[in-house]
């Protein structure tokens, strides 16, 4: 199973919701910024109609974080892994019928309601 489809993706997006519901402020990283964090980014944009190619572009971005090349998971080229990793997820999502936009909301409508992706959509794109 690709690691973009595990459940701790659709978890963290659930526990999102929840805490923006409760009015509190959300705040996530991760140490290189790349990789699980680049993928629940890439879900969130997917989620707000991000288009193909700037999703690539915010994702490849990621590969240039400061201290990649010393994280201790990588063993050759320091964005070697995130470049496999986001093309087996866009290789993932485009086998399936639909867009990104559409296959991502079906993959977190597994275990999100639609009424919960509706609202933290709108939440995310409303006007400050």
């Amino acid at each position: 199973m690709p690691c973009w489809t595990s459940d701790v993706y659709i978890l963290a997006i659930q526990w999102l919701i929840d805490r923006l519901r409760e009015g509190k402020p959300v705040y996530f990283h991760c140490i290189y910024g790349a990789d699980r964090t680049g993928t629940l980014a890439f879900l969130l944009e997917s989620l707000l109609g991000v288009g193909e190619n700037e999703l690539a572009k915010d994702y490849e971005l990621t590969s240039f974080s400061y201290g990649l090349e010393s994280a201790p998971r990588r063993r050759g080229p320091k964005n070697e892994v995130s470049v496999y990793r986001y093309r087996q997820m866009v290789e993932g999502l485009l086998r399936g019928s639909g867009t990104i936009l559409e296959q991502v909301r079906a993959f977190l409508a597994k275990k999100i309601s639609g009424e919960d992706l509706d609202w933290l959509t709108g939440y995310l794109l409303e006007s400050v």
